[in-house]
């Protein structure tokens, strides 16, 4: 597993044990928050380093999880902001595009597997702020999906799960006040659980010969972009 620890990336994990998996965590190692600049770069001493060690694991790792990735995309208004923007999502992306090319490659080594990418459903966003940005979010998607096509004659299965605000990433008096604006969704929206996300994504890792790569699922109430 890759990623924050969010509401569903925790779930996901205590399932996953729950089942008698042996988990690996990483983070994600480039600051979001902090004003990248060009010298930041990827530290390939931390995750990508960490992550192609798994290769010498006793037990082989078969699945791994890119979990969403947090990006400010507020759009700014000062010259220097908008540089250190630019940065943010170019030091963001091109940290998943290792991380995602040294999984692909390492689930060949070991005959195969599946990669998952969760993406923010970013129709959510006409609502309420989001912690992640559109821009990364569709350029994983379409990378993730490129990268299926090569990777697929290799047995490892890349797919993506687009997923709508959870449960708990808001409080319930929030959620009151979006019920207005939901009925776009359905009539009376209930947002998704994150142990319910969590099983979903455990019903696909759990297929040893999982028919579909290079798809991008949504995960969610009623209208999502992927449906528009």
């Amino acid at each position: 597993m890759i990623g924050e620890p969010t509401p569903l990336f925790v779930s996901l994990r205590d399932k996953l044990l729950e089942r008698a998996n042996t988990v690996h965590e990483l983070a994600y190692s480039l600051p979001d928050e902090a004003a990248a600049t060009e010298a930041d770069g990827i530290d390939d001493a931390t995750n990508l380093s960490r992550l192609r060690g798994w290769d010498g694991l006793k037990t082989p790792v078969n699945r791994i999880v890119l979990g969403q990735r947090k990006v400010a995309s507020d759009i700014p208004i000062k010259l220097e902001e908008i540089e250190a923007l630019a940065w943010r999502h170019e030091n963001a992306l091109l940290e998943y595009l290792l991380l995602l090319q040294a999984a692909g490659k390492l689930l060949a080594r070991q005959g195969g597997g599946q990669i998952w990418v969760l993406n923010q459903e970013q129709s959510f966003r006409h609502l309420s702020p989001l912690e992640t940005s559109p821009v990364d979010t569709f350029a994983r998607r379409a990378a993730a999906k490129s990268f299926a096509r090569e990777i697929g004659r290799m047995n490892v299965r890349v797919n993506c799960l687009s997923i709508q605000p959870l449960a708990e990433e808001r409080e319930p008096a929030e959620w009151r006040d979006l019920a207005p604006g939901t009925k776009i969704y359905a009539s009376r929206f209930k947002p998704c659980r994150s142990n319910a996300v969590a099983d979903t994504i455990c019903s696909f890792l759990d297929q040893e010969d999982l028919p579909m790569f290079g798809l991008d699922i949504p995960i969610g109430v009623g209208l999502t972009e992927q449906n528009i």
